[in-house]
């Protein structure tokens, strides 16, 4: 028994939740148990509402879903966005096509409900329409749902997302103490259960949010700091942007209310702490502004993105031809070759039972919910995403002295393991100044071919590539091109950007890859002197960013424009000089916020350099 079965088992057993409770309105006890013991898959929506209950994060795992799933995820998306853009008759029309694509599944019913509640309510004002669409939304999941017993009710975030919905509907027909007692009991809900960060962080700031405007009422000051400090911590600790200026400007509020009732000055501390927060609050604005896709009111309806997921029939068909297998050969014992065709073109999905022979029969993984590593003990792949955060954040003696106790919790018994190791076994010693960067790419090199054995022959766009692949393909040209290999770098990297710009899934299902790669080549082409091509792929960097809600690449980025700028303008007499600072100046206020010490000095070194004058904080 492994995969995402025992993960479930596991946790739910950790947690001391039943059977019977993880699985009420999903499906029955006898079905859960099978997922459990491997011997049946109930699909991708139910797994996500298991691990949503249990407050874990789907974000650590390589989901391949098939096809149908995946236009329905692009439709929940195109719909959600409408509602987000305020676009409320083509929201009306996408929900339509939504009830006729979707199963029965409640999960369905109960997200366009959702959206139909939404609209009744920020369209039509009917409010008392909207909370009974909620009702009967939260309803779908949970039959014996009560705002009575919201503190005791095991929810996953997206069902407390509807709660907050819910609330907001209380307060807009006028029963206030309803709306602020759910919101305290809702708080108190997502306190007593074990979170793992990554989704606790998806959910946690939005409720402080809706918090806050009860407390500010009642004038609750001291609260509305402790809490919004709190949620802006957790925001920025994860890498999220979605609602950080709003939860910095309660901290603000609370603040300048703190120094009317008590009729006081600030402190110089005070008045520094103040005066930062005010900053930061303006870089925030001023970026959002200049590179978000969405309304700034509407924050509290988003949620932060970076799973990976594949097309399973894209899967198949790089992997049937890279065993050189005919479609005759691949089907055969399965299906008919008709049906094998049509499984790759996209027109239907494989059974579960298909499915797996499918994919034994091409030397490929069976499981459509994957680890980027072999590990069944989910609190290691926690420990290397806060690994990978340090890494992100330049703290690489912290983020070596973390790996080696995690790497010995890694067994060493596949592929992928041993290539993930590798990975970071050369990464760490390079950071740590005990290899050159010829044998930093040697070490890099030989990580890739446990997996890609002529990686150096092979077409990359046309291989099934992995995250870790991706990331070890990107290391390597990265290193080529600063040891003169500029020719092969360039081959890889825009290899690497074809493959993920023409895949079958949207690039936002790829977003920590294209993020990596468009920082890569930006700068790359910057080097080059291409500066328009820099700043246009830096700007698409940005702009995935803000798309996906993360920003601990955005002072990296920012860095990278205003870079290519001040070169650019030594060769146009000074046209974006104003340009150049301003933005430089939002990548060093960035660093700040992200608490990246090395980055931000590195920053304002450049700029001193430049202009002869520091930064202003």
């Amino acid at each position: 028994m492994d995969g995402i079965g025992k993960i479930i088992l596991e946790e739910r057993e950790r947690a001391g939740i039943m059977q019977s409770e993880l699985c009420k309105g999903v499906c029955s006890a006898a079905t859960l148990s099978r997922l459990e013991w491997s011997e049946q898959n109930i699909g991708q929506w139910g797994i996500d509402v298991f691990l949503q209950r249990l407050g874990k994060s789907q974000d650590k795992f390589w989901t391949i879903v098939h096809i149908g799933d995946y236009e329905l995820m692009e439709l929940r998306r195109k719909l959600w966005n409408y509602i987000l853009h305020k676009d409320y008759e083509k929201a009306e029309k996408e929900i339509k096509k939504y009830q006729k694509c979707a199963g029965k599944e409640t999960m369905h019913e109960q997200f366009w409900k959702k959206c139909q509640g939404l609209i009744k309510g920020k369209r039509d004002n009917d409010w008392k329409g909207a909370l009974q669409s909620f009702e009967e939304a939260i309803r779908a999941t949970l039959p014996d749902f009560s705002i009575k017993k919201i503190r005791n009710t095991l929810m996953g975030r997206d069902e407390m997302q509807i709660v907050l919905l819910m609330v907001e509907a209380y307060q807009s027909i006028g029963e206030e103490e309803t709306a602020r007692q759910m919101t305290k009991d809702l708080i108190e809900n997502i306190k007593g259960k074990h979170w793992d960060e990554e989704e606790l962080a998806k959910i946690y700031p939005k409720a402080v949010k809706v918090y806050n405007e009860f407390l500010k009422k009642e004038n609750q000051y001291e609260q509305v700091i402790a809490l919004s400090q709190e949620a802006a911590e957790m925001l920025i600790e994860n890498g999220i942007i979605f609602l950080l200026k709003e939860l910095l400007q309660d901290v603000v509020w609370g603040m300048e209310c703190c120094q009317k009732v008590e009729e006081r000055r600030f402190t110089i501390r005070e008045e520094m702490e103040y005066k930062q927060l005010k900053k930061q609050i303006q870089v925030l604005k001023e970026v959002w502004e200049e590179y978000g896709n969405l309304p700034e009111d509407s924050m509290l309806y988003c949620t932060n993105v970076q799973k990976d997921v594949s097309v399973s029939n894209e899967i198949m068909a790089k992997c049937r031809k890279l065993c050189n297998l005919s479609q005759e050969k691949a089907s055969e014992d399965v299906c008919t070759v008709e049906q094998y065709s049509r499984i790759e073109t996209g027109k239907c999905s494989p059974l579960e039972k298909s499915y797996r022979a499918l994919m034994e029969k091409m030397n490929q993984a069976q499981e459509r919910n994957r680890f980027f590593i072999n590990a069944q003990e989910y609190s290691i792949h926690e420990k290397m995403r806060k690994i990978e955060l340090k890494i992100n954040g330049r703290e690489t003696r912290r983020a070596s002295t973390e790996w080696k106790m995690v790497r010995k919790e890694i067994t060493n018994d596949s592929l992928n393991n041993q290539q993930y190791i590798a990975r970071y076994d050369a990464l760490m010693r390079h950071y740590n100044g005990e290899t050159e960067l010829l044998e930093y790419a040697k070490e890099l090199e030989q990580a890739l071919h446990i997996t890609m054995p002529e990686f150096e022959s092979v077409d990359i766009t046309k291989w099934p590539l992995s995250r870790n692949e991706i990331i070890l393909l990107t290391s390597i040209a990265n290193a080529y091109y600063i040891i003169g290999r500029s020719a092969e770098a360039k081959h890889i990297y825009y290899a690497l950007w074809e493959s993920i710009l023409e895949s079958k899934t949207n690039s936002i299902y790829h977003i920590t890859e294209y993020r990596l790669l468009a920082y890569n080549i930006g700068i790359m082409e910057g080097l080059e002197q291409n500066y328009s091509k820099a700043k246009e792929i830096l700007n698409c960097g940005m702009k995935s960013c803000m798309l996906s809600g993360r920003f601990e690449m955005v002072p990296s980025f920012l860095y990278g424009l205003g870079w290519c700028l001040r070169e650019a303008d030594k060769e146009q007499e000074g046209e974006n000089d104003e340009k150049a600072r301003h933005i430089l100046e939002q990548a060093f206020h960035f660093g700040n916020i992200l608490k990246l010490p090395s980055l931000s000095n590195e920053i304002c070194n450049y700029y001193e350099e430049e202009w002869q004058c520091k930064i202003v904080y």
